[in-house]
């Protein structure tokens, strides 16, 4: 430990050499570390514990990084690529031991090693598959409910008429019906239909086979 005026150079051993140039109060401080012998005290120079507690961020991860390094530096951009997302992986680990502190020590988000090894099973692990997704409910054909669908009117009745129905064009039930569909997979859609079953059917064979059904 060397001072100057207000300015003190500070060298000092811990798990490796630690140069510290500050302007505070270069007294010793004493620590507890937990070692495997026990608890044992330690003497710190004050601005060593002043910089350790305002640690974080980009210092804090490139110490973990330093710990278990991936790669090495070359020329071949894909497995650097490859290499950094897996570095600075460290900010998660960092993130986690700051606000999951009750956690065990051994746990992922307390123990670096333990952490880095989960992320390693992680990315070579293989892919679960994906639940295969319900076809939307538009292109599953319901069974005709001729009643619901005309109502009490009796299937020889005037009232069913052929024109334009209000509002978007939607799919024709009755090619929906008999499966249907467009090269695209979806069933064709129409603006066309029975006014009195308000179902949207192509005109021609949809409209009377529908209706021809309804007389069953």
């Amino acid at each position: 430990m060397r001072q100057k005026g207000k300015m003190v150079a500070i060298q000092w051993t811990d798990k490796r050499q630690v140069n510290i140039l500050s302007n505070a109060d270069a007294k010793m401080v004493t620590e507890q570390r937990r070692t495997k012998r026990g608890i044992v005290e330690v003497q710190v120079p004050e601005p060593v514990v002043q910089y350790k507690s305002a640690l974080f961020g980009v210092e804090l991860n490139d110490q973990y990084r330093s710990y278990y390094p991936v790669g090495r530096p070359g020329t071949k951009w894909r497995r650097s690529l490859f290499n950094y997302p897996v570095q600075i992986a460290s900010n998660s680990f960092v993130l986690m031991k700051r606000f999951r502190p009750n956690d065990t020590r051994t746990s992922a988000s307390q123990n670096h090693l333990t952490f880095r090894t989960q992320l390693v099973k992680a990315l070579i692990s293989p892919a679960e598959p994906q639940p295969a997704q319900a076809q939307p409910a538009e292109d599953q054909p319901a069974e005709p409910q001729p009643a619901e669908l005309a109502g009490n009117a009796h299937p020889y009745s005037p009232q069913h008429t052929l024109g334009k129905i209000p509002g978007r064009q939607r799919r024709c039930y009755q090619c929906a019906i008999d499966g249907k569909k467009m090269p695209c997979g979806r069933t064709r859609e129409t603006t066309s239909g029975c006014h009195l079953c308000n179902v949207h059917l192509h005109a021609g064979e949809c409209y009377a086979k529908f209706h021809s059904n309804l007389k069953n």
